[in-house]
């Protein structure tokens, strides 16, 4: 279903208000029945929760089936295959008028190999179809327009032990548009990555890694070989530096702190001076799924906004 549900994520990008989008609606964890977002408000130096931005409703196997944002409510009917893949997916107006319906076709290991999305009079508006080698790593995806033609095609080659090695991507004129080369070390971990575009090198990434320690540094440069980023990685955090690559010195510092699964709780953006110009901070539930969004600028932490997240789960 993961596969299925970062489809639908692109899919219904545009369907969806940006703002509301600080939570993934498509990718929760745990059994999500209901979720409520609200916007928060400051009063008396207390955050509190004011309107409802997003309303969503989920089936037992974690499709959403019914949300409501802003004004504009919708809900979907889905149907899925005796392996429990999901091979339709229709939303409506709560008139009971057709918004779009996307269908899914799978191989026999259960990996999606098509789906086709159509409009409110059930006509091909686009489709992807994707190729997979023998163990199931995807090696081509392409995406159509309505009248099938071939808009983008997408390429990834793998190592002997399986690890992606190179990314291409073609237009429509079968030319290649960007790659990305990876090489590894002995361990499979990354040691470079270069990316180009129209055959000319946009940027070059070296990692380092520190011996007894989970940490590892990544420095990218220019087309003319000039450092623009320093990523450091740590143990829960991670230091970027922004360089101004023609004055050699850092433009700009970003530091982002995780909690033990993983889920970002602070990203903090500095100026050249060492001054906060931005902080973000997430809070998250027992099941790791975000409930609260805050978002300040300066030293003094001036609330701009933020949203607080409530959860139903299925038993």
């Amino acid at each position: 279903m993961n596969k299925i549900l970062y489809i639908l994520i692109a899919l219904l990008t545009s369907d969806c208000d940006s703002f509301a989008q600080k939570v993934d609606i498509d990718n929760l964890k745990g059994n999500v029945k209901e979720l409520k977002q609200y916007t928060i408000v400051e009063s008396s130096s207390n955050l509190i929760k004011d309107s409802l931005l997003l309303f969503c409703k989920y089936d037992g196997k974690g499709t959403r089936i019914e949300d409501k944002i802003g004004n504009e409510s919708r809900k979907c009917n889905v149907k899925y295959d005796e392996k429990g893949n999901l091979v339709e997916y229709c939303r409506y107006k709560f008139n009971d008028v057709l918004v779009f319906k996307v269908t899914y076709k799978y191989d026999n290991k259960g990996n999606i190999i098509e789906w086709k999305r159509y409009d409110s009079d059930e006509k091909l508006e686009k489709k992807g179809t994707y190729k997979y080698d023998e163990k199931s790593n995807e090696i081509e995806r392409c995406i159509y327009d309505f009248n099938q033609v071939l808009k983008a095609r997408y390429t990834h080659r793998y190592d002997r032990k399986g690890y992606l090695k190179k990314w291409g991507m073609y237009n429509t004129n079968g030319e290649l548009v960007w790659e990305y080369t990876y090489k590894r070390n002995s361990k499979g971990k990354i040691k470079g990555c270069t990316c180009k575009s129209g055959g000319e090198l946009e940027w070059k990434d070296k990692y380092t890694y520190y011996t007894k320690s989970r940490m590892y540094k990544i420095c990218r440069y220019d087309y003319c070989r000039k450092l623009v980023e320093e990523t450091v990685h740590k143990f829960n955090e991670v230091e970027k530096n922004i360089y101004d690559s023609e004055k050699n010195v850092i433009a700009k510092k970003e530091i982002t702190k995780y909690d033990n699964q993983g889920n970002e709780i602070e990203r903090c953006v500095y100026d050249s001076d060492g001054h906060l110009l931005e902080k973000y901070t997430h809070k998250y539930d027992d099941r790791g799924n975000e409930i609260e969004y805050v978002k300040s600028k300066g030293d003094n932490g001036i609330f701009i906004c933020g949203t607080i997240v409530e959860y139903v789960y299925y038993d």
